[in-house]
């Protein structure tokens, strides 16, 4: 069975990710171990096996400044949602649910207390807390997210931050609907600042310039924000209602590596223009044409 996994999920018809493979590992194992201890079988568990090696990791990232510029400029009624998730990090199922009352506009503070679940059905099913936590969260939120919200409300028909256009709760199609035609509108945006002639009611026939950018891509902003700000794991994990903490070590543990890079290509630009300006403006540096000479063969050889 995981063999088959490995190689095609069957809803996604991709290869299932190892975090996948893990949680149906787990489900399997309580379901061997009911068995055993209700049937008195002395067996080992069959489940109990490692995942096959060859199963792929799932990486998220973040969305780039450009990506986050689109979404700004970029009017669709999906906007404000993408802006909660970016500065905010709430789930999607954390999001539909979502009311206007959630919203404290004196603290700047969004309290998080239901999430949807799916039942097999198209419609979802509100349930109290949120995926790790029964009694939810509460996030302190930027004060420039709390002006977009405030005037969002002045001119909604609907209990709901992000509703349908009937202003009833979102089901699983009208949110799929609502968010693909936000990546439409975001790829004539970015059409648009290109100067490339298009039309909107045909975009199968224009080339796409951004990827898709999923809900999760933009809770995993809002860790790097929190990341970069100085947030402390604890914290952090708090904000992001994650159950255990080990969960935002591992987003961190990923970020730093990620960082690392950017810390030294920001340590190459500062030195390099330590050389540029010294090399303009005092002729008694030592070794300066040696120095662009041999630079160059290394470019070059490189």
């Amino acid at each position: 069975m995981f063999a088959s996994l490995v190689q095609e999920n069957p809803n996604t018809h991709r290869p299932t990710s190892r975090k996948y493979l893990l949680d149906i590992r787990n489900t399997t194992i309580q379901i061997f171990e009911f068995a055993r201890e209700n049937d008195g079988l002395h067996i080992s568990n069959p489940a109990r096996r490692t995942i096959p090696k060859n199963a792929p990791k799932k990486t998220r990232r973040a969305i780039t400044e450009d990506e986050l510029y689109l979404i700004m400029k970029t009017p669709h009624r999906a906007r404000l949602a993408a802006l909660i998730m970016i500065f905010a990090g709430l789930r999607r199922g954390e999001l539909i649910p979502l009311r206007w009352t959630d919203f404290d506009y004196k603290k700047y503070k969004v309290r998080i207390s239901k999430s949807v679940e799916a039942q097999n059905t198209n419609k979802l099913m509100v349930k109290e807390g949120t995926k790790t936590n029964i009694e939810g969260r509460v996030v302190s939120i930027p004060k420039e997210l709390i002006v977009e919200v405030e005037l969002a409300r002045r001119t909604s028909k609907s209990e709901f931050v992000c509703s349908q256009m009937d202003g009833s709760m979102h089901t699983l199609s009208s949110w799929r609907a609502m968010w693909q035609s936000f990546q439409t509108d975001l790829n004539v945006t970015s059409w648009k600042l290109a100067g490339v002639e298009y039309n909107k009611f045909r975009p199968q026939g224009m080339k796409k310039r951004i990827d898709n950018i999923t809900p999760h891509m933009l809770r995993h902003t809002y860790a790097t924000i929190l990341y970069i700000s100085g947030v402390d794991i604890l914290n952090a994990a708090k904000l992001l209602g994650h159950e255990d903490p080990k969960t935002t070590l591992v987003i961190y543990t990923h970020l730093t590596k990620e960082f690392e890079q950017v810390s030294i290509a920001k340590l190459q630009t500062y030195v390099s223009n330590l050389y540029r300006r010294f090399n303009v403006k005092d002729d008694t540096v030592p070794l300066c044409d040696d120095y662009k000479i041999v630079l160059k063969e290394i470019e070059e050889e490189t």
